[in-house]
C-alpha cells in the first residue's frame, strides 16, 4: 500500500513523471481481488486491510489525477488497450477474474470531459471533441489489426468499439469507425458480433454527412490497422 501510495502521489504532484506501464499495474491493481489461501486469520485479516487501503487509495487518485488535465484524461485512454490485452494475457487468477467491461466502464467514467476541474489559471484547453471518440477509433483498430478475428480478444475490442457513442458533429471519427467498421465486418462470421457491427456501421453510415468515401482516408485508416 506505501508503493501505491507513493506512486499515486508522485502522479498527482507532478506532471513531469508519468508513465503508462505503471498506471496500467495501478488500474489492475485497483480491480485486483486477492485472496489469501492457507494462512492463519490474523494474517487473513492482516491482508485484507491491506488491500482495502489499497483499493482506497486508488480510489481517491484515479478521479482526483483525472479531472485536474485534459491530458491526463488522454493518457488514461490510452491504456486502455494496453490494460485489456495485458488482463488478457496474464495467467494470474486474480487477473483473469476481473471484467473486461468493467474495466473500460472506469476509463470511461475518467475520461468523462465533464469530469473536468481544471485551475483558473490553467492555459490547458478542454478537447473539441470527446475523448470517448478516440478510445472507440482505437478499439477498432486494435479490433481490426487481429488477422484472426475470431481470437476472443478481437471479438471483444469490436463489441466495445461499436457500444460507444459518438457525436455526429465529429465526421473524422464517424468517417474513420465507419470504414473501420467495414473492414470487421468483412472479417468477422461470429453472427452475434456481426449483428452488432452491421447494426454499428449502418448508424455511422446515417451520421456520415459525405454519403462518399473518402479514398485518402480509407487508405490512411487501413495503413494504420494493418
Amino acid at each position: 500500500c506505501a508503493i501505491v501510495e507513493g506512486c499515486s502521489k508522485l502522479f498527482v504532484q507532478s506532471n513531469a513523471f508519468v508513465s503508462g506501464e505503471l498506471l496500467v499495474r495501478l488500474l489492475l491493481q485497483f480491480f485486483r481481488q486477492d485472496q489469501v489461501e492457507n494462512q492463519d486469520e490474523d494474517f487473513q485479516d492482516e491482508f485484507q486491510v491491506e488491500n482495502l487501503r489499497t483499493r482506497q487509495c486508488l480510489s481517491v487518485f484515479f478521479p482526483a489525477w483525472c479531472s485536474t488535465s485534459p491530458q491526463h484524461q488522454h493518457m488514461m485512454s490510452e491504456i486502455l488497450i494496453p490494460t485489456l490485452n495485458l488482463k488478457l494475457s496474464t495467467r494470474d487468477r486474480h487477473f483473469a477474474e476481473i471484467s473486461e467491461n468493467s474495466i473500460l466502464q472506469f476509463v470511461l467514467q475518467m475520461t468523462d470531459a465533464s469530469q473536468l476541474k481544471l485551475p483558473p489559471n490553467s492555459t490547458e484547453i478542454s478537447p473539441e471533441f470527446p475523448v470517448h471518440h478516440a478510445i472507440a477509433v482505437n478499439l477498432a483498430i486494435e479490433a481490426a489489426s487481429h488477422v484472426e478475428l475470431e481470437k476472443s480478444s478481437g471479438k471483444l475490442f469490436a463489441k466495445f468499439a461499436a457500444s460507444l457513442e459518438v457525436k455526429r458533429r465529429d465526421q473524422l471519427a464517424v468517417r474513420t469507425l465507419r470504414i473501420l467498421a467495414g473492414k470487421l465486418i468483412d472479417g468477422i462470421v461470429d453472427k452475434i458480433v456481426l449483428k452488432t457491427l452491421s447494426k454499428w456501421s449502418e448508424n455511422l453510415r446515417k451520421m456520415d454527412e459525405n454519403s462518399e468515401m473518402d479514398s485518402a482516408l480509407v487508405e490512411k485508416v487501413e495503413e494504420g490497422s494493418s
